[in-house]
């Protein structure tokens, strides 16, 4: 199969062109090319195919475009594969023959020929590549926002080879074709000052010298007056080269005369070197600062970014000279960014740029992109006067500075992506990295940068961090302290450096007294303190809670009553009282700012410290009537689903009248039994959570109904402490409420947990043994005393095997008796089951034969 994306879009095969159906199919096929082998989240392409108002059946269209398409495409041995991964979907285009890969490839083995004065060989592989171009990449399809942006990178690549392409020319003494290719690019794009420094000497080299000055005045007007600035030093070094009539030009050494004509080889420009202070005593991160080691490699060595090789760090594009780190307040995004550059500055000789663009700033504006290119471009001696007032020039000023110079650009606490794009340099000699506390997802999309997602430090990590700045003397002399204060910084550099900072500014103190401290979860905010700005946990949460939506600010605070340890879109629904399409935006949006993590698909978490944050706001509103009924809701929405889950997997004999559920809150649809079994999987730790805290919160009988749903997962599977612990509160629930009946039916549920314990635990099993003997009794006597005549034969087997358990056969075959007996008379099943027990006794219980009758009655 051969893909062509460099043109009209189109798939051959042997038998000619494939039809690839509807134009918004044809949208997602190109997205999905021009994404390689990453994955496409759902609500890229929704956005992608439809902008900003998609039908309410976008995500059900979007699979049946891609189902299409994976149906097309898997009728051919060699063409790309097309999967569902998570929220998203990815192409895999190993074995076709792909025309955008072909190109890079082109160029990239050019450019290298170019390096090394092989001009024949560079000029024959650039040209090869820029055959391969057809039209403007995906020139039949109108482009949404993503298309547009890499058809504008693409365009920036064709014309970037165009040069390459120029430069061997030249080295081969062909003037007239640069005249021609260059003639194009200059006119497209009068910007280039390398294009039209190779226009210039391609008319020089031709023989005409008033061509290649008047070249030179042509590109002087279109930048002082379109652009308010004279000409890079590049093309008036060369003007005064061609006046001079230079040797250098005749026959022309590109290498060589880029070299001479380099910006930094003039010693009047400034080296800036504007990077702060590194961190004293940085530790772990080893395998992401590997990560941006590899890509800075391969960077010097092809001039391109290839895919990292760490899963889940990969770049989106083979241009991508952009490093995006994200993460939640305090996690070290800036410590690592200032590390890792202080490491690699070395490479970058032409300097380093720093800017705090103060995104998340609780007192100041953020810092406005034209703000920070002024200082940039002071920094290279650029006179004040003569930089432009208009951002757009003030950028494409940046980027003529830049062009030929390796510098490195550090855009710290950015707040979103359009205020990092117009700082981006254009060479790719240069590379930029971007800290921020939103996820900056647009240049992960269009720019290709490389997304860097910092995550809370490993136990091993957090101790070489407070062993930096405590020393090994006193970290060896409270080893139980040391181990308290690592679980409760959680692994959260900002903690552990502020915990360090309290230890080392009172010496007097004993590490155990400051892990005491930490002890209480919402006391842990207090401590976390350092009296100055952006070293106070609250503050630093702030910063990000100020850029919520007021939907998103409010979702935060219900969330800190969440009894966690995670949540789904449908919870997080039922807890704001809002449909689930609604919640699912806000969701997103604390995820992107890290507020809150996606460990899986779809379900989000908190770090402890944020969790006591989002508690400490909704306190802060004091008594609030919509905390208590959101809280109510969610407990609604638990017992509700796990309920219908319950019956999906199995019926049950008892049933429990629940209260009429608060507005707004909704269960989740259990389709089939396999839906109910992944349901309790994923849910059994929330539900645990929720029994929990419907007991503190006075809640009995949201105890009781959550415990009673979720006993028969428990015991399905043998989870007997969760069994254990839930049947314990519903217990006393039960008891609170008066509800006799709830109360037996828990109590038979504990004796079965006690009873599977003690099969499964030898050591235990006298003591397990004795307790499902004490719960299985009242169970009885409550059933018997209700008239439930059913539930009194089955918990009179179940009591039978606990006193066969405990060695009291006697009691046993008694009480089987009686389960006999009430099974027979009410025909429930386990009769059968019953005999055979009393059998194995030597108790013959089977019916006698009735004359005439060929079986037992």
């Amino acid at each position: 199969m051969k893909i062509r994306v460099l043109g009209p879009l189109e798939l051959h095969v042997t038998t000619g062109p494939l039809s690839l159906g509807a134009p918004k199919q044809r949208l997602l096929l190109a997205l999905l090319l021009f994404r390689g082998d990453m994955v496409v989240p759902v609500a890229h392409i929704v956005d992608e195919l439809w902008g900003d108002e998609p039908p309410q059946s976008a995500e059900s269209n979007v699979r049946l475009y891609a189902g299409n398409l994976r149906r097309l495409l898997a009728a051919w041995p060699d063409a790309p594969s097309m999967l569902r991964r998570g929220s998203g979907y990815q192409l895999a285009v190993a074995d076709a023959e792909f025309d955008l890969r072909q190109f890079r490839e082109l160029v990239t083995g050019g450019r290298e020929s170019l390096q090394r004065n092989d001009f024949r060989a560079a000029a024959d592989q650039l040209q090869q590549g820029l055959g391969l171009w057809r039209g403007p990449a995906v020139a039949d399809l109108p482009c949404g926002r993503l298309l547009t942006g890499w058809r504008h990178a693409l365009a920036e690549e064709r014309m970037s080879a165009a040069e390459d392409h120029a430069e061997a020319l030249l080295g081969l003494d062909q003037p007239d074709q640069v005249l021609t290719d260059v003639g194009e690019v200059v006119a497209g794009a009068p910007w280039r000052e390398h294009a039209q420094s190779l226009l210039m000497r391609a008319r020089y080299q031709a023989g005409d010298i008033a061509g290649a000055l008047a070249a030179y005045d042509t590109a002087r007007r279109y930048f002082v007056d379109e652009l308010g600035i004279e000409p890079a030093a590049e093309l008036v070094r060369l003007q005064k080269a061609i006046l001079n009539r230079d040797p250098a030009l005749t026959p022309p050494r590109p290498a060589a005369f880029l070299a001479a004509s380099s910006p930094a080889a003039s010693p009047a420009t400034p080296v800036p070197r504007q990077l702060p202070a590194d961190v004293v005593g940085f530790a772990g991160r080893t395998v992401l600062l590997g990560c941006q080691d590899e890509l800075l490699a391969r960077q010097a060595r092809s001039g391109a970014l290839p895919a990292v090789p760490v899963e889940p760090l990969r770049p989106a594009g083979a241009g991508a000279r952009v490093s995006v780190i994200t993460g939640p307040a305090g996690i070290g995004k800036t410590a690592f960014a200032l590390h890792w550059a202080h490491r690699a500055s070395r490479e970058f000789p032409d300097g380093q740029l720093y800017v705090n663009l103060k995104g998340f700033d609780p007192a100041l504006p953020p810092v406005a992109p034209a703000a920070a290119l002024h200082r940039f471009l002071e920094a290279f001696g650029v006179p004040s006067a003569r930089i432009p007032a208009d951002v757009d020039a003030r950028a494409a000023l940046f980027r003529t500075v830049l062009a030929g110079r390796r510098v490195l650009v550090v855009l710290d606490n950015a707040r979103d992506a359009e205020q990092v794009r117009p700082m981006l340099p254009g060479t790719p000699g240069c590379s930029t990295v971007v800290t921020s506390r939103d996820r900056l997802d647009g240049l992960v999309a269009i720019e290709g940068a490389l997304p860097i997602p910092l995550d809370m430090l490993s136990p091993a990590e957090s101790r070489e961090l407070l062993t930096h700045r405590l020393g090994e003397s006193r970290m060896a002399a409270e080893p139980e302290a040391v181990a308290q204060l690592l679980t409760g910084c959680a692994g959260l550099p900002l903690a552990l450096t502020i915990v360090a900072a309290r230890a080392a500014t009172h010496p007097e103190f004993t590490l155990a007294a400051l892990a005491a401290e930490l002890r209480d979860v919402r006391a842990r905010l207090d401590v976390f303190t350092v009296g100055a700005s952006g070293g106070d946990m609250r503050d630093v949460l702030s910063w990000s809670y100020r850029r919520l939506s007021p939907a998103a600010a409010r979702l935060l605070r219900l969330l800190g009553s969440h009894a966690g340890p995670e949540t789904t879109a449908p919870a997080a629904a039922s807890l704001a009282g809002v449909p689930v399409a609604e919640v699912r935006p806000l969701l997103a949006e604390l995820t992107r700012l890290h507020l809150l993590t996606e460990p899986a698909p779809g379900r989000h978490g908190f770090h402890d410290l944020i969790r006591a944050y989002a508690g400490d706001l909704a306190a802060g509103e004091g008594p609030s009537a919509d905390n208590a009924t959101a809280q109510r809701r969610l407990l609604d929405h638990y017992s509700r689903t796990a309920r219908t889950a319950t019956e999906r997997l199995a019926p049950r004999q008892e049933r429990f009248a629940l209260a009429e559920p608060e507005p707004g809150a909704g269960p989740e649809d259990m389709q089939d039994a396999a839906t109910a079994l992944a349901w309790f999987s994923a849910e059994e730790h929330v539900l645990l959570a929720a029994v929990q805290q419907a007991t503190e919160a006075g809640l009995d009988a949201y105890t009781f109904e959550i415990a009673w749903a979720l006993a028969d997962f428990s015991n399905r599977c043998g989870h007997w402490e969760t069994l254990i612990t839930t049947q314990r509160l519903a217990t006393e629930a039960a008891r609170r409420l008066g509800n006799r009946s709830a109360r037996a039916c828990a109590h038979r549920y504990l004796a079965v947990a006690y009873a599977g314990q003690s099969r499964h635990d030898e050591a235990l099993a006298e003591a397990v043994q004795a307790a499902a003997l004490a719960c299985y009794r009242p169970a009885l006597d409550l059933f018997a005393d209700l008239g439930d005549r059913v539930h009194e034969a089955i918990v009179s087997n179940h009591l039978g095997d606990a006193h066969l358990a405990a060695g009291d056969p006697a009691a046993a075959s008694t009480t089987w008796r009686r389960a006999l007996n009430l099974m027979t008379e009410l025909d429930v099943p386990g009769a059968d089951e019953v005999r055979a027990k009393l059998h194995r006794l030597g108790i013959d219980q089977r019916p006698p034969f009735t004359p005439g009758c060929n079986k037992r009655v």
